[in-house]
């Protein structure tokens, strides 16, 4: 008849196997989980199919295009062609050039509901290729 309590070192080395086993069960359950997202997420981003070589040649052009070159602009040192670069590397430039594609819309705008009253007055019907009916 085997003796109770007689080796309680053994119950320490059952908790270890226990937490050890669960653990690498629990790891495995998560690769398969991990390895089928993966798996999906390829197919849904369109590279399930490519080769290793493949699917290198798009990590490395991703790579390149995160790291962009540096540019140092250096400051010209004759005064007019100073004066020029500050003014074109400035944000008034911006503004104005922001400014004239703003008038430009607009103009271009003006210039299409025109257009699109003159081809009412003249066929009594919404041009064909609107969005939708006109409100005139």
């Amino acid at each position: 008849m085997p003796f109770k309590d007689n080796k309680p070192i053994w119950a320490l080395y059952f908790c270890f196997f226990i937490i050890v086993g669960a653990f690498f069960i629990l790891n495995l359950f998560d690769g398969v989980i991990v390895d089928n997202f993966n798996r999906e997420k390829d197919k849904f981003a369109g590279i399930g199919d490519l080769s290793q070589g493949q699917r290198l040649w798009i990590v490395l052009q991703n790579a390149a295009a995160e790291h962009k070159i540096g540019y140092i602009s250096l400051s010209p040192t004759v005064p007019w062609k100073k004066q020029l670069y500050n003014l074109l590397t400035g944000t008034a430039i911006e503004i104005f050039i922001m400014t004239l594609i703003m008038i430009n819309l607009v103009i271009f705008m003006l210039h299409r509901h025109r257009l699109e009253q003159e081809y009412i007055d003249l066929f009594g019907k919404s041009p064909p290729n609107t969005d939708g009916p006109s409100d005139v």
